[in-house]
């Protein structure tokens, strides 16, 4: 048993876990039914990252997270991975149902926010902006520079791009076969594809704190080690004792697992607490 990743797993009360992107199930295509109704086992604990407040970044499972909240549970299984062993990036995505017209529409609603830009041309002057690379068929790249005066969380800029992205069509992500080749694909064609900037984890607590909070599915965040299949009923959770016996009872389930050889440790990268 590995003591300090299995320190990592606590319960945690759900209003002390901040998400920092919206609601999305059926962004990568999805039927966005993901209901508390259908969740009767916790199956990993929740990836979080520990804020200087007291509260808890939500790093993933963003859906399954708000589903069981409205279904009433106040308390969860969390990893508190540490900041150090966290990544971030954010992968190119494909844009089904979005061109190049809908884009410069939405540049003129906001002139003085969304900026694009071919191929040479200079950046704004002025306040802070971030830059978004777009690829539309049939047309040379272009440059869009977003305006982010506030450095907090989502640019508003971004979000509203997304917003009309999600209500034209949606984006998926883009698996280059030459890293990956033996992924599995689906040839899904695309009207543009975006490649977006670098978003730190301060980024992403500040738009947690901030309520700035970031289209879903854009940017992922990858802790150092993850510990999987937790497996705990949410009847347990739903019980009336103490989250000190919630969290008890589930140590205690880990040992037991470990007892019978449950259990599997893959060095440095996942922690199986039940196989």
């Amino acid at each position: 048993m590995d003591v300090i990743v299995l320190s990592q797993i606590q319960m945690i009360a759900t209003d002390r876990i901040l998400p920092f992107e919206w609601p999305g199930s059926d962004v990568f295509g999805g039927d966005g039914s993901l209901s508390w109704n259908d969740l009767d086992l916790i199956r990993h604990p929740f990836p979080v990252a520990s804020l200087t407040d007291g509260n808890y970044l939500l790093l993933e499972e963003t859906d399954e997270f708000r589903a069981h909240t409205e279904g009433g549970l106040d308390v969860l299984p969390v990893q508190v991975c540490s900041l150090e062993s966290l990544k971030t990036k954010t992968d190119r995505l494909g844009l089904v149902n979005f061109t190049y017209d809908d884009l410069l529409r939405l540049a003129g609603k906001s002139p003085e926010q969304i900026f694009v830009r071919e191929s040479g041309e200079k950046q704004p002057a002025g306040a802070a902006h971030v830059e978004v690379g777009f690829s539309f068929k049939g047309r040379p790249p272009v440059s869009v520079w977003l305006r982010h005066s506030s450095k907090a969380g989502c640019p508003g800029p971004l979000a509203q791009i997304f917003r009309v992205i999600l209500q034209q069509g949606r984006y998926i992500p883009i698996t280059h076969i030459a890293d990956r080749p033996d992924a599995l694909t689906r040839n899904i064609p695309v009207s543009a594809t975006i490649t977006l900037p670098s978003f730190t984890l301060n980024d992403l607590m500040s738009a947690a704190s901030a309520d700035r909070l970031f289209p879903p599915g854009i940017i992922r965040v990858a802790p150092g080690c993850r510990v999987l299949n937790i497996d705990l009923p949410v009847s347990v959770l739903k019980s009336d004792v103490p989250i000190e016996d919630k969290e008890l009872y589930l140590r205690e389930l880990i040992v037991l697992r470990e007892q019978w050889r449950r259990t599997s440790f893959y060095e440095g990268q996942v922690y199986l607490l039940n196989r």
